[in-house]
């Protein structure tokens, strides 16, 4: 599988993983409301990394994971069998099998194995290392033979 376009969670899976894997991610989608998501990729030095940031609104609108993970698809234009969301949360596996994309469950965050597995993503992975290299050397290689 070759994922062009990866769609990252914040909470878990992007603040506890450090500057590594954000070399191969382009968008982030969290429930947090987006001018917070915002502070937080600046605070940690990462906000470069990312083409679009989607979050929910002050006013309590857009806060559900599948609507976020809609827009960031439809806002960038990206071809659902070239996406894959990477989550550590039920919702995040939820929101991407709602948009037709493929997911990656990691197990490092906050989530648990049973937890993710119950949404069948293509593959869970315990390890920021072990995402690494499930996505390739070039970030975004998902070689069936990882899984």
């Amino acid at each position: 599988m070759n994922y062009r376009h990866i769609v990252l969670d914040l909470d878990g899976t992007l603040t506890d993983s450090g500057v590594g894997i954000t070399k191969s991610v382009q968008y982030a989608a969290t429930s947090k409301p987006t001018v917070f998501a915002e502070r937080i990729l600046v605070h940690f030095g990462i906000r470069d990394y990312f083409h679009t940031v989607a979050g929910s609104f002050l006013d309590g609108t857009r806060t559900d994971k599948s609507e976020i993970i809609g827009y960031v698809l439809r806002h960038n234009e990206i071809v659902q069998r070239e996406a894959a969301m990477i989550g550590d949360r039920k919702h995040d596996l939820i929101g991407a099998f709602n948009n037709g994309i493929a997911s990656i469950g990691a197990a490092y965050g906050y989530g648990t194995v049973e937890e993710l597995a119950a949404w069948s993503p293509v593959a869970i992975v315990q390890t920021v290392c072990e995402l690494t290299a499930l996505l390739g050397a070039d970030g975004h290689n998902v070689s069936e033979s990882a899984l």
